[in-house]
């Protein structure tokens, strides 16, 4: 299961929503080898062995656990229902002993009996009438089916057909249910199926859950909405397609525009081999996390005025009280506003993708030059330390435009960003102060010996040779890692000019 509101949970929460699943699935008092194997699925968040042991052997046994109540997090409360909710329809039955599951769970929560009869009400909706014929593409095959239990990123499916767990899957809605099939369709929904499972049900012989690659509301066509508790109203988080990541949902702090995706790479997921300016290459994943490059949708966009940025901070996050702004919002927004026009122009007519977790090196790097522009226009409105804290920003997202070029064979393109970003240095330089002076000299020399440009590579070496002549550094601070660091890689990389240089090198990282 990967739900970011799931991962956060303490252990022993875990162990609590894992026993409701067992009670869940026996509260209709029946159960099969498929449940089983569904229950393994969705139990993946536990890291006890012997406590998933302890969960199956209850199963096999028919034993109904004993739920005591516990106090946490009503965010978490409400996921656990929502999944609790899901699970109780999933053969398309709702029993009265489910009912009365579901409120007894609530209310264990911490919930109101009032918001326990939501849920309950929710179940019944989703089952009364809600579903959705289709026609549903897999591979070159196309089955009728029918949808039900729809959220803005999944829904459920009733087919008569085994599908494979991670197949590709393209769902057309019928525009008129009632009317003949040939009538037409709206536009098609990309998912993927995350299981499927038997059901004993006499509306098909099984279930299968799909994932959507964008949240239906986004889809031009079929724009259906589905009403969730009024707790759960704020989208908060969603399920990215790779588990190596968190996804949260934000808002624009200049527009207000809500429900932008930002994807958060989980700690410890992949391993990301830095080139010689710095920025990694993520190039394996590790244990059981699935790969992406995360350089490609780390930028997150917002889609009314692009506003972009890779830190959530400088959004409002939806799972989150609203706080304190990083910058001065109405100052911002009134020069920003300006410049819509040439961005929307860089972006172009599809703008999908700034939903997707699927982008093309040619968006993502649209991406970064939107970030650019973005940190570039923030800089402005503060003292010298926020601007050189937005330029530094902004040179970051630059090197990470020319190292995904470069990685991709794009070598032209990247080497022309990073004589640009030498260039922007070079003229900022004279008026940078201590660490900002630090780290652009840092990168002039190792650009400089790159290209070969070794005319004015002395004067900057012996601005970080002599640094600490000129200014008191203090032993241990953040100034004196950042300096050594400095005086070392440019060292190292004078010395070995020859090996740094663009001609021995197949890529921004050292061969060796």
């Amino acid at each position: 299961m990967e739900d970011p509101i799931v991962e956060m949970m303490s252990d022993k929460t875990k162990e609590w929503f894992a026993y409701a699943v067992v009670g869940m699935i026996w509260a209709d008092g029946r159960v099969d080898q498929a449940e089983i194997k569904y229950l393994k699925g969705i139990l993946s968040f536990l890291k006890d062995k012997r406590l998933i042991t302890s969960v199956l052997e209850m199963i096999k046994q028919n034993t109904m656990p004993d739920l005591t109540p516990i106090k946490i997090d009503n965010d978490q409360a409400i996921a656990i229902m929502k999944h609790l909710t899901s699970l109780s329809i999933v053969d398309e039955e709702l029993a009265t002993s489910e009912e009365v599951f579901l409120k007894d769970a609530a209310v264990h929560l911490g919930l109101s009996t009032a918001l326990a009869d939501k849920f309950i009400a929710l179940a019944r909706k989703r089952l009364g009438g809600n579903r959705f014929p289709a026609s549903l593409l897999v591979g070159e095959d196309s089955v009728e089916v029918s949808c039900f239990g729809f959220t803005e990123n999944a829904c459920m499916i009733f087919t008569d057909r085994l599908v494979n767990p991670l197949a590709r899957l393209t769902l057309k809605l019928h525009t008129n249910p009632r009317a003949d099939r040939e009538t037409g369709f709206y536009n098609p929904i990309v998912a993927e199926a995350q299981w499927c499972r038997e059901v004993k049900s006499n509306v098909a012989k099984y279930v299968v859950k799909a994932a959507m690659k964008r949240p239906i509301s986004s889809e031009e066509g079929a724009r259906l909405v589905f009403s969730l508790p009024e707790e759960s109203a704020i989208k908060k988080t969603f399920e990215p397609d790779f588990n190596c990541l968190l996804g949260f949902f934000v808002s624009c702090r200049s527009c207000g525009e809500k429900d932008i995706p930002f994807w958060q790479l989980r700690t410890r997921s992949l391993h990301a081999n830095n080139n010689i300016f710095g920025i990694p290459l993520y190039d394996k994943a590790f244990g059981n996390s699935d790969f992406c490059d995360y350089n490609l949708f780390q930028v997150s966009v917002c889609p009314n005025c692009l506003f972009a940025s890779n830190q959530i901070d400088y959004f409002q996050r939806q799972d989150k009280a609203v706080g304190v702004s990083l910058f001065d919002v109405s100052s911002f927004k009134s020069r920003w506003q300006s410049g819509l026009t040439k961005r929307k122009k860089l972006v172009g007519k599809n703008d999908s993708w700034l939903f997707s977790g699927e982008r093309t090196l040619n968006q993502a790097v649209i991406s970064y030059e939107l970030a650019v522009l973005t940190h570039d226009q923030l800089g402005q409105l503060g003292d010298d330390e926020d601007f050189a804290t937005h330029q530094r920003k902004s040179i970051s997202f630059k090197l990470t435009q020319a190292e995904m070029l470069m990685n991709k064979g794009e070598r032209a393109m990247a080497e022309q960003i990073m004589l640009k970003v030498k260039k922007r240095l070079e003229n900022a330089f004279p008026n940078m102060a201590r660490e900002a002076g630090i780290r652009a000299a840092h990168l002039i020399v190792l650009i400089s010996i790159y290209f070969k440009n070794l005319e004015n590579v002395g004067e900057y070496l012996n601005y970080l040779n002599n640094y600490s002549r000129r200014h008191p550094v203090k032993a241990g601070s953040k100034e004196s890692k950042l300096l050594n660091l400095a005086v070392r890689q440019t060292t190292e990389a004078w010395q070995s000019k020859d090996q740094w240089a663009y001609d021995s090198m197949h890529s921004f990282h050292l061969d060796n």
